[in-house]
């Protein structure tokens, strides 16, 4: 029976050899259900942790120093917070099967209505970010590999360490003193024009950077120290058509693999820093409805932003899975 199993195997693993698209789509299927189990597993934690949480939202709504006698009750009962957890979770459950997130408690606005008008703040926001970190990260990165052991080099990871070190509300509190209050080069909060995304991005990009230059440095001295660059070299090969060929290539795949780390670090920083410099996106709009029990929103926002990292790191093994022939024979 073993034997019979192994033949099969073998079998199987041709025929993914021979049709590298069911390989991928057998991937992409997994690595969906995978992602599911992810997302029920938050849609549980979100909607009990919230649920234990000491307050009520009823509280937030009606003042209870000056309800009526039964008001409160009333409310709960009107806002179905009178049923039992389980109850309430089917509920919740069915509606998301049907693409309905709820809506506000406070506002009674629909959350996905929320959702539209915040998310464009974070997106843009995050853009800003990422393009600060990959911009700035790679040329630092390769500068400083290829300057190894020199002044250059070591002035680039010294700040790689500081900006990795420093954390975000710290370097917020030093940008806004010297660029906004001393210099006025910059507005402290709030949005409206471009000058009021500028500090946050830094801030939210500021930690990733950092990282980022590390590793580009570090992945690209492994690269050109390798066997096979050494090998191109005794052929006669030109230098920079071996580094710019082969070496960046290679060089470049754990920053594939970093992008998905740094979206969920994004994600749990945009918390801070939305907070911090009152910026209005997903980040902000959930901490303010935690902190009002606005149950609904609360839950959207945090399967949001979970689904918003699990896509990236569907994406990002993907993407390497593509720029590495090893991976996409295995």
């Amino acid at each position: 029976m073993s034997e019979v199993n192994q033949i099969e195997q073998k079998t199987d693993a041709g025929r993914e050899k021979s049709c590298p698209a069911c390989a991928v789509a057998k991937t992409v299927a997994v690595k969906i259900g995978y992602s599911l189990v992810v997302l029920f597993i938050v849609t549980i934690v979100a909607f009990v942790g919230l649920r234990l949480a000491p307050g009520d939202v009823t509280t937030q709504i009606i003042d209870p120093a000056r309800a009526a006698p039964g008001e409160l009750e009333a409310l709960r009962i009107e806002l179905g917070l009178d049923q039992s957890m389980l109850v309430q979770f089917w509920n919740y459950v069915s509606g998301l099967a049907v693409g309905d997130l709820g809506q506000s408690l406070l506002t009674r606005e629909p959350v996905i209505s929320i959702v539209a008008t915040a998310g464009i703040y974070s997106v843009v926001l995050a853009l800003a970010a990422f393009a600060m970190i990959y911009v700035v990260a790679i040329p630092a990165g390769i500068l400083a590999a290829t300057l190894r052991g020199g002044i250059v080099d070591r002035a680039i990871t010294l700040l790689a360490s500081v900006m990795m070190a420093t954390p975000n509300f710290v370097l917020a509190i030093l940008l806004v003193n010297i660029l906004a209050l001393q210099a006025g080069l910059l507005p402290v909060a709030g949005s409206g024009t471009w000058r009021h995304l500028v500090l946050p991005a830094i801030v939210l990009a500021c930690e990733p950077m950092g990282f980022a230059t590390r590793l580009v440095r570090t992945s690209y001295l492994e690269q050109a120290g390798a066997v096979y660059a050494d090998s191109m070299r005794l052929r006669g090969l030109k230098e920079n058509l071996i580094r710019w060929q082969h070496i960046m290539r290679n060089a470049l795949l754990p920053v594939i693999s970093l992008a998905a780390v740094q979206v969920r670090t994004l994600v749990g920083y945009t918390l801070i820093v939305e907070t911090i410099f009152r910026w209005p996106g997903l980040g902000k709009r959930l901490v303010d409805s935690v902190l009002t029990r606005d149950y609904f929103l609360a839950q959207g926002l945090t399967i949001l932003l979970a689904l918003v990292v699990v896509i990236a790191t569907l994406i990002s093994s993907l993407l390497y899975r593509a720029a590495d022939p090893r991976v996409r024979t295995a």
